[in-house]
Parts: structure tokens; C-alpha cells; sequence
């Protein structure tokens, strides 16, 4: 048998002798929840909790019966971590409410996170079983977007790297895309991105166009690259400059070309209805009467 095929059996052997052993890797543990300020401020410092603050987490008990906790160990994981980190036997039991509900066994977790290595900490290796069993902890970024109690996030460190260098590569791609836009482009695009609501025209001031889209970018960069990417764009553009020069009107929730004739009831439904081949003619219409407002 080769060298490399006996390791590789060799460790095998010790994941089934040491359930520890299959804890691993590195994670990230951060606040995750949003507080009032971050509506005023992304950046501000209290966006989720301020310097100096901690939030605290803990096995906690069972809603069945408040005697247990949920350690989200096994047996043999709580054996396990007993003798390695010198405890006493049974010092990890669900039923040892004295030793979670110490203070100095809660796992305290600061503005900037904490870094679990799961590889060569063994206290780590303890965190992420509780951290994985307490719902107040996300795992992962899909499950944040879905668990609406989380104060805490969970990821790997791994993952979360590739998560900013894609967030970094689609900024950058957001700001390329900024940077060749002309003013007019840019009123265009604001008069779309969010239902229209910086409220700008051609007499709005160049430099809050420039500050409104600018902000746009650096907040939300996905965002805007989806605007542009989003095939009806053009079409929600021109829908804009009707509605503005009351070519077409919203009355009631339902939209109508000045005249009477009702041309549909979202503006979705008013731009698949002048992409139709038998409203050409009424489209061409529409745009020459905009034409004659310039």
C-alpha cells in the first residue's frame, strides 16, 4: 500500500476514534442585526452594535423543558470535549444548568466578530456546536435572509472571503459602468432606479445627480448593475418621460393615454402593451408628441 493511501486511512481511523476531529475549519461569528442607526448610517458605528459592546451567547433551554439545555452535542462529542479540555465528567451535560448558565462560559461576541479556528482550538471547536444549535444564530447567508431572530451570523471564513472579492469585482464593475455615463444617462437611470423616488430632471443641479447616483453605486452596486441589466429598462425610461409630460395619465391604479384610452393597470402591463406589434403605431404616436415637448 502507498505512503499517501495509509495517511489517508490512518485519518480516517482518527475521526472515528475522535468525533472532534470532524470539527473543523475556519468560521467567522459577527453581529448581524441591523439596528435603528444603519436606516441613518451604514457605516455609522452602531449600524448593528457599538465599540466596546458584546453580545452574548448561550446553550439555551429547552422550550419543552426548561431542565435541558441545547448543547447540540452528541454523547460522544460531550465525552470527548470533557477530556480534552480537563472538565469534569458530566461538566457538559444538557442537564448541567449550573455550568451554562455561568456567565464565563457564555461565548461573548464583539462588534468586529470573532474567528473560530476549528482546527486547532479546541474551545473553538465547543463554540461551533453551540453556536450551530442556538436559533439565534444564522448559518450562513441564506439562512440570515430567512431567520428574522438572528443577532448573530455564522459563516466560513473560506466563504466569506469569496464573498467579498465578488462584492469587491462587482463594485468595481458598477463604478466602470458609472464612470462612462453621460448626465443624461444618469437622469435617465434615476428617473427609473427605485420608482423614480430621487424625484431628478434635466433642471435638477449636475452635482446632486452625480452625489444621488454616486451614493447608489457605493451602497448598492448589485442593485444598480441590475437596473441597467433589467431588459425593459429603456422602455421604463420612456414610460417615465410620458408619465412626466402627462402624455399618459395614472388614474385610480390604472393608466390611460390622454384621451381616454386605457392602456393598462401597472406600468408593466403598459410596457409589454406598447411592445406589441399592434401598438407600434400608437407607440410612434406617443413618442412624437414627447418629441414635440423638447
Amino acid at each position: 500500500m502507498e505512503k499517501s493511501a495509509v495517511e489517508s486511512k490512518v485519518k480516517e481511523q482518527v475521526k472515528v476514534s475522535n468525533p472532534l476531529a470532524n470539527i473543523n475549519g475556519k468560521w467567522s461569528v459577527k453581529p448581524c442585526r441591523k439596528s435603528w442607526l444603519h436606516t441613518i448610517n451604514p457605516n455609522h458605528d452602531g449600524n448593528t452594535i457599538f465599540s466596546g459592546a458584546q453580545i452574548w451567547i448561550v446553550a439555551a433551554r429547552s422550550a419543552s423543558n426548561p431542565d435541558v439545555v441545547i448543547t447540540g452535542l452528541s454523547e460522544e462529542e460531550r465525552e470527548a470535549f470533557e477530556k480534552e479540555m480537563f472538565l469534569q465528567a458530566g461538566a457538559l451535560s444538557p442537564y448541567n444548568l449550573k455550568f451554562w448558565a455561568d456567565k464565563k462560559n457564555a461565548i461573548k461576541i464583539p462588534k468586529d466578530g470573532l474567528t473560530l479556528d476549528c482546527d486547532n482550538n479546541v474551545k473553538h471547536k465547543l463554540w461551533f456546536k453551540i453556536l450551530s444549535a442556538s436559533k439565534r444564530v444564522a448559518k450562513g447567508k441564506e439562512d440570515l435572509a430567512v431567520n428574522s431572530i438572528a443577532d448573530v451570523l455564522l459563516s466560513s471564513v473560506e466563504q466569506e472571503a469569496k464573498f467579498d472579492s465578488e462584492k469587491i469585482n462587482t463594485k468595481t464593475k458598477a463604478y466602470v459602468k458609472f464612470s462612462g455615463m453621460s448626465l443624461q444617462d444618469k437622469i435617465n437611470y434615476l428617473k427609473v432606479f427605485n420608482e423614480g423616488a430621487s424625484k431628478v430632471d434635466a433642471i435638477t443641479k449636475p452635482d446632486l445627480i452625480e452625489q444621488t447616483l454616486g451614493n447608489i453605486v457605493e451602497n448598492d452596486p448589485q442593485e444598480f448593475l441590475d437596473t441597467f441589466d433589467n431588459p425593459y429598462f429603456k422602455d421604463y425610461v420612456l414610460l417615465e418621460d410620458l408619465l412626466s409630460k402627462n402624455i399618459i395619465s395614472r388614474k385610480g391604479g390604472k393608466f390611460f393615454i390622454t384621451g381616454g384610452i386605457e392602456i393598462g393597470i401597472s406600468k408593466m402591463q403598459v410596457i409589454t402593451n406598447l411592445r406589441a406589434d399592434d401598438f407600434q403605431e400608437t407607440k410612434i404616436g406617443l413618442i412624437a408628441k414627447l418629441n414635440a415637448t423638447k
